[in-house]
């Protein structure tokens, strides 16, 4: 999982081979007769239900893992123009791949949906820290994944930070139920921990990334093998081998320095070097209200941190 990243069915974790994604082989699509032709952005809500996933019927094997039974989750309340600049984000984000963004469900037709809502992960029973929920699942065709917008990294943010941020949720549990894993590098959208997201304009990047987690109890990460047993992955290829390409060049916006992150600053009451505005890690930053955008994942909740559950990608920190 990434920001705290999701689950699927309560049966076997399923989780994509080489032989149902990868790169591109001979001109040939992995999924070309059951690629998802769309991705549904759900800002609108709805009432959720355990079972297969089925975007068409509403149904989650997210939920069915948690044992939730039907669940009515609030629309998005986004804040003045941040919307457009999300949705404007994340269809950059695909545009180099054959698949649609759509704002209205397209029911019947194949898709993925992400909802996004204006509570958090404790309306499915799970945590509040939680800010994102997939399926490992071989079926992205009808998979349903979930974004929490009132989970803590949101809180505080404005503007283009505030967008930014949501969109690199939205791709990271998105490629979660497109079957990609978690990745170490800061610059991708995959990286198990939301604060430790260090790049530019999100996006999958073009790059061979090693596969890994958080180690257990902490917010180091540690080398894991891809589902495939393959030690690193290729988000932009994969997904590229999904789709085939599409008409968009994708992001040409140069990575920007690494964020300012409270990693090993916590308790001071120093500003963290290269911030601005200015931000800090100690207590009083939450009165001031001039916290890092990391100080909640790594001052605060370090205690609560736990392994992800078997079959579920849960995206926290």
């Amino acid at each position: 999982m990434g920001l705290a990243c999701a689950a699927c069915g309560p049966a076997v974790e399923l989780e994509l081979s080489t032989d149902q994604l990868g790169e591109p082989a001979a001109g040939r699509g992995i999924y070309s007769a059951v690629r998802p032709r769309a991705i549904y952005l759900n800002r609108s809500g709805g009432v959720f239900g355990p079972g297969p996933e089925d975007s068409a019927a509403n149904t989650s094997s997210v939920l069915a893992f948690l044992g939730r039974g039907a669940t009515l989750l609030p629309g998005y309340r986004p804040q003045v123009g941040e919307w457009s600049s999300v949705t404007a984000c994340v269809r950059e984000a695909f545009a180099p791949f054959a698949v649609s963004l759509v704002e209205t469900d397209p029911a019947p037709a194949p898709h993925l949906e992400v909802v996004v809502t204006s509570t958090t992960a404790a309306a499915v029973g799970e945590t509040p820290e939680v800010g994102g929920l997939a399926p490992r699942t071989s079926q992205p065709l009808s998979g349903i994944v979930f974004v929490f917008g009132k989970q803590y990294p949101f809180s505080g943010l404005q503007g283009q930070a505030r967008s930014r941020r949501l969109c690199a949720v939205i791709l990271h549990e998105a490629g979660h139920a497109l079957g990609l894993p978690h990745a170490l590098s800061c610059t991708s959208v995959l990286h198990p921990c939301l604060s430790g997201f260090c790049g530019g304009r999100p996006e999958y990047r073009d790059a061979l990334l090693a596969c890994g987690e958080l180690a257990a109890g902490s917010y180091e990460t540690v080398p894991r093998p891809c589902p495939d047993g393959a030690s690193a992955r290729n988000e932009h290829q994969r997904l590229l081998g999904a789709f085939g390409p599409g008409a968009g060049a994708g992001p040409s916006a140069p990575w920007s320095s690494p964020a300012p992150t409270c990693a090993g600053r916590c308790g001071s009451d120093a500003p963290v070097p290269n911030s601005t505005p200015r931000c800090y890690c100690d207590a009083r930053c939450v009165q001031k209200q001039d916290c890092c955008a990391d100080y909640g994942a790594r001052c605060v909740l370090a205690s609560m941190l736990r392994p992800p559950p078997q079959l579920i990608w849960r995206y926290s920190c």
